[in-house]
């Protein structure tokens, strides 16, 4: 899993809580409790990890009696939706016109 922290301060964990990660310097972070209806944590990007998020999500679904589905790539899906946007912009979008309010900006400065 790869990601990073920020934050600042301590969590403190009540008793009936445990930690959510442990990092591999085994340090541990943020906060699981409830039986895993409640996670917190300082890790950003943690979605972003296509295995991870795949497992977790069929965890729930299992739960909630919900058929599992296979792994969606984000980076994938990103790129897609970044194609289908450049050629709706291509489409209907003046770029000689942006091009020449963007050079009156620049002028500007």
């Amino acid at each position: 899993m790869e990601g990073y922290e920020i934050h600042l301060g301590r969590t403190i964990l009540m008793e009936s809580a445990h930690p959510f990660l442990v990092t591999e310097a085994g340090r541990e972070e943020g906060y699981f409790g409830e039986g895993g209806r409640i996670i917190g944590t300082y890790f950003h990007h943690l979605f972003h990890n296509d295995a991870w998020r795949n497992q977790w999500l069929n965890h729930i679904r299992r739960r909630k009696g919900i058929p599992e589905r296979e792994i969606n790539k984000i980076n994938d899906y990103k790129d897609r939706s970044f194609d289908e946007l450049a050629v709706k912009l291509k489409d209907h979008l003046n770029w000689n016109l942006v091009k020449a309010i963007l050079g009156q900006w620049g002028s500007q400065i």
